[in-house]
């Protein structure tokens, strides 16, 4: 189930700014030296929405396969279920089913996950269950366990939200003795111009559990971001610095710890990413795109070498979609007056591919 984790496993995914990942590649590194490597393959269908990722892993010189993950769709692209086979050879199989179900609004009201443990036959195990506020924005997921012929309070998380949809706080609390009772808490912080600055962890004694800080260059890029523990100071903390190409997509993620021995940090973990084949058409088809002014206040400029129709569409640097145009000839002027300060990427398309760029509206 991961829903609660979508927010802490940062801004990225499958699926970034409108491009599809064809290749995520995870390498660990012990002592500075790497020591072995997964994958995930991301395939699509015809609609473009992900329909398989298959989990391997680099063993005796060869990828074999962990896992596959299948997804299947309504006819409307909304996600019915979600299916995990184990497809380690030599071992039992494990299964697992997320079932997803939708409100009469088509909101997402509840997910249920079951599973097949040594060919014991399918068991229920969780329930997620979500109620959202005015906006439609999740505000409480409750999480309840399957014990007994019934289920049981869990976990449940309650979510408050700005006016322009951004995150305030996550309050996380456990069910214990017939009461909710409150376990940590997340607290969310922005920079004037609407990016995410830092989010804070509170324990249930009101003690900085953890911290993450977000850095940017000054075209708006996400640069790095520190993980810092109780009363560390940034030299001994862990970091993530991000990577991107010239089309504004994410090349590779790095993760590094402090070294125990010596001074500065180790790479621990690094991602890197590979994407379908159209970006690479655009560059072919010499897909140059200019944005000005950049930082922007009320508009921008698109220019772009391109004839004929061409989608404009403009992302926050959360993934959500907040516009789309069809345009047609090389230049363009987008108003932008109506949308939230802050971050944004910006994406043309066409039948040669896209590309992306980065945008600071303030």
């Amino acid at each position: 189930m991961k829903f609660r984790h979508l927010l802490l496993v940062s801004i990225f995914g499958p699926w970034l700014y409108g491009q599809n990942v064809e290749t995520e590649l995870i390498q660990f590194f012990r002592n500075d030296v790497w020591e072995n490597s997964s994958r995930k393959l991301y395939s699509y269908d015809t609609a473009n929405l992900l329909s398989l990722k298959e989990n391997q892993a680099w063993l005796s010189s060869s990828w074999e396969p962990r896992s596959d993950e299948i997804y299947i769709r309504l006819n409307d692209g909304r996600l019915d279920s979600l299916i995990r086979i184990d497809q380690r050879p030599g071992v039992f199989r494990e299964f697992e089913r997320e079932k997803y179900h939708y409100s009469a609004i088509w909101q997402l009201d509840s997910v249920i996950l079951e599973s097949d443990y040594r060919n014991n036959g399918m068991q229920k195990n969780t329930r997620e269950r979500y109620r959202y506020n005015v906006q439609g924005n999740p505000s409480e997921i409750i999480t309840e366990k399957w014990r007994q012929g019934s289920y049981h309070y869990e976990e449940k998380w309650e979510q408050s939200f700005r006016p322009d949809s951004n995150l305030l706080n996550h309050k996380i609390f456990y069910h214990d003795s017939g009461a909710w009772r409150l376990d940590r808490e997340l607290i969310y912080s922005y920079q004037p111009n609407g990016s995410l600055d830092e989010i804070l962890c509170l324990n249930s004694a009101a003690d900085t559990a953890f911290r993450y800080t977000y850095h940017y260059t000054l075209g708006g890029e996400l640069s790095h971001a520190y993980f810092l523990i109780p009363f560390g100071s940034v030299e001994d903390s862990a970091r993530y610095d991000y990577h991107w190409s010239n089309q504004g997509l994410l090349d590779t993620m790095v993760y590094s710890i402090p070294r125990i021995n010596n001074p500065g940090l180790s790479p621990h973990v690094r991602w890197i990413y590979q994407y379908q084949s159209n970006i690479g058409l655009a560059e072919e088809q010499n897909f140059e795109m200019e944005v000005f002014p950049n930082p922007a206040t009320s508009f921008v400029n698109i220019h772009s070498k391109l004839e004929g129709p061409q989608k404009i569409k403009l992302y926050t640097l959360s993934g959500r979609l907040v516009m789309e145009q069809t345009l047609e000839g090389p230049a363009h002027r987008l108003s932008l007056s109506s949308y939230p300060r802050g971050n944004y990427i910006l994406q043309l398309s066409s039948e040669f591919g896209a590309a992306n760029r980065f945008i600071l509206l303030r």
